[in-house]
């Protein structure tokens, strides 16, 4: 998933907002983090969690849950007052979007009607299970035949692929 957003956004110009820190490990390999990857958590070494004072490519501190739909608002807000033109996309997992701080972004996002994408991670992982409306809700949408419908000629189409068919496919395969 994140070489797929490595791929399709021009970062570091574009803007990738993670919700928590363990979904920008792969981020930091990707962003030249390789050799120093084995010291993360460790002192001196890498930060456990996207640090801007790390890599140019780390556009917010995330830390807890919930938190990148807000902040992408505010990266799109200071976009949209700047007169820049950059893509500004937040990553949040299933288990972040039950936090009152995502709905706060999604509002807010919502209201002002800047240009933001929200990807959500629907990996079912969480620190316990998910529980409530937003999890049944989700649930209820991946049943759905419309949404399984438009997934399978996605799959489809990435069989057709030369190259890298079966690495796209194994990230998309959720």
């Amino acid at each position: 998933m994140t070489v797929a957003f490595h791929y399709v956004f021009d970062t570091p110009r574009d803007k990738l907002i993670w919700d928590v820190g363990h979904q920008g490990y792969a981020h930091k390999l990707l962003t030249g983090r390789y050799d120093k990857f084995s010291t993360i958590r460790q002192l001196n070494g890498l930060s456990g969690f996207l640090k801007r004072t790390e890599s140019e490519y780390d556009v917010i501190g995330a830390g807890h849950a919930s938190t990148s739909i807000s902040s992408a608002l505010g990266v799109a807000e200071a976009r949209h007052h700047n007169g820049d033109d950059f893509r500004v996309a937040a990553i949040i997992g299933d288990g972040s979007m039950t936090g009152g701080l995502a709905f706060e972004g999604i509002n807010n996002a919502g209201h002002l009607g800047r240009q933001l994408l929200v990807i959500l991670n629907d990996n079912e992982m969480s620190i316990s299970p998910n529980v409530g409306a937003i999890s049944t809700y989700f649930t209820r949408l991946i049943s759905n035949p419309l949404y399984n419908r438009i997934r399978n000629e996605i799959w489809d189409l990435t069989g057709k692929m030369p190259i890298a068919r079966n690495k796209t496919r194994t990230l998309i395969r959720k």
